[in-house]
């Protein structure tokens, strides 16, 4: 019995600590994250390919479904598949150029996504590489919000 009321009362302070939202918030995604998936899902063909920073949390994976280049580093370790040549190409794609536009052709890449994550985040990733400047020059801004831009590389398939 006393076992019992041991488990219980942990069980209900464990409960308690988990009601208290302002000591339990991870945002997964924000608003406007949610709101561009939502419009992807609409707008967008159910197989074409995002190229996105590999996050755990990516929002056109998570939210639209739509299939993107690499999925997070750590979950396709885990699964036993060889990334390193990926996570490269992904980082030379990003760089913009002649390779860039060969290696979107390779993986089928129609869109391009620019956001928070790839901007801030992800910078040491790219080791300073980013050229969003290339892509807003090259191709047609299909979607676009405060801190989002997904370009479409669709002509070059």
């Amino acid at each position: 019995i006393l076992l019992v009321l041991i488990v219980s009362f942990t069980g209900a302070l464990e409960v308690i600590r988990l009601s208290r939202i302002s000591k339990n918030q991870f945002q997964l995604l924000t608003s406007e994250e949610i709101i561009m998936a939502e419009e992807l899902r609409e707008k967008t063909k159910w197989n074409d390919i995002f190229l996105t920073y590999p996050a755990p949390n990516q929002f056109v994976m998570m939210w639209s479904p739509r299939p993107i280049v690499m999925g997070y580093q750590g979950w396709v370790y885990s699964f036993g598949f060889p990334f390193a040549k990926t996570d490269l190409d992904i980082q030379t794609m990003y760089a913009g150029g002649k390779a860039a536009e060969l290696l979107l052709q390779d993986y089928k890449v129609s869109y391009v996504v620019f956001d928070n994550y790839v901007r801030g985040q992800a910078a040491s990733y790219f080791k300073n590489n980013l050229n969003e400047e290339y892509f807003k020059g090259r191709f047609p801004l299909a979607f676009s919000s405060p801190s989002i831009r997904i370009y479409d590389c669709r002509a070059l398939l």
